[in-house]
């Protein structure tokens, strides 16, 4: 799902660095970092029970359009609850990144467990483009 809404988006990014517990630490920072740079935040939120060829091509999809004019920049939330995603799983998400976000593009990710679910867990990542 893509979202432009900018309250919606900074609701997210609240919700998200409130209630993770960062294993690898993304915070409101780097968040305002890339919304000060940028002229239309947007944002991919995904709550996903597997990582599948379906869910690639819907994340392959938001990620070309968001992209498609060199202005990538973006939170990725992604909500895996209490399912497992392999380090082979998460392979093929970064490679869609890769693939899909200008070469220019500062990528910063953030994993956690959510506090709120103890078997959940969280990816948050944010991309920006340097002007």
């Amino acid at each position: 799902m893509i979202i432009t809404d900018i309250k919606q988006i900074d609701r997210i990014a609240e919700e998200t660095f409130g209630n993770t517990k960062g294993i690898i630490s993304v915070d409101m920072k780097d968040y305002a970092f890339i919304k000060k740079q940028s002229s239309s935040l947007k944002a991919i939120k995904l709550d996903i029970s597997e990582i599948t060829k379906r869910t690639l091509t819907v994340l392959d999809d938001a990620l070309n359009k968001i992209c498609m004019h060199n202005e990538c920049n973006l939170i990725m939330y992604i909500n895996a609850g209490g399912n497992v995603i392999t380090v082979e799983q998460m392979e093929l998400i970064h490679i869609s990144i890769e693939t899909n976000v200008p070469e220019n593009s500062n990528i910063v990710w953030g994993m956690g467990e959510n506090i709120n679910d103890s078997d959940g867990f969280t990816i948050l990542i944010i991309v920006g483009v340097c002007k």
